[in-house]
């Protein structure tokens, strides 16, 4: 009976902070992340105050959880990806990453613009970028061993370089969202890296 109770207390939990995070992102598209007070979530939620920084300490945590369920989705995808050349499943990368910001620009904006200036999604930006980096790297070795990348290619650089133009080219893209086709630039940056990077 004590593990029924627990069992019904923890799905209540979950389902609590579910809520806020669906109403807290829901907002965010609509008012945009700085102009949506906390209060502004609980009572939509139906929630307190109090309840909300028990599942997110700040509104910062929100976005947390919202770039790491697009980091899980993403990875998923890039498992999903063939076996073709190391250059078409890192630009697969790219495109995912692309597609990801595109398709929900107030949100993407919204994370892109707050990873640097916000110590709580930089320390969630940087484990996810380390899962990418791991990605890389083992999309890279099997390009070495294929004979398709120079054999005395730095992996680490690379992929480091590689991460660097996903970082930039998005901060380039937040500037201005409608003019900016993030989709275009990474595909380019990354081709011109890869340049460098082919076994002659």
């Amino acid at each position: 009976m004590v593990r029924i109770r627990e069992k019904v207390r923890e799905r209540k939990k979950r389902a609590t902070r579910q809520r806020l995070y669906e109403v807290a992102v829901e907002l965010f598209r609509v008012r945009g992340f700085d102009q949506t007070p906390v209060e502004a979530i609980t009572e939509m939620a139906g929630t307190s105050k109090g309840t909300f920084f028990n599942y997110f300490p700040t509104k910062e945590h929100v976005l947390v959880a919202y770039h790491d369920h697009m980091t899980a989705r993403i990875l998923d995808r890039l498992a999903g990806i063939g076996e073709g050349s190391v250059e078409d499943a890192i630009q697969g990368m790219m495109a995912v990453c692309a597609e990801w910001v595109d398709q929900d620009r107030v949100m993407g904006r919204a994370v892109v613009t707050k990873i640097f200036g916000t110590p709580v999604l930089l320390s969630a930006d940087l484990e996810n970028t380390q899962r990418f980096m791991t990605w890389m790297m083992g999309r890279l070795r099997q390009g070495i061993r294929s004979g398709e990348l120079r054999s005395d290619l730095d992996l680490g650089l690379m992929a480091s370089m590689l991460a660097g133009v996903l970082s930039s080219t998005l901060n380039q893209w937040v500037l201005d969202p409608d003019v900016f086709d993030v989709h275009r630039e990474l595909r380019r940056r990354t081709a011109f890296l890869f340049e460098g990077a082919r076994a002659r």
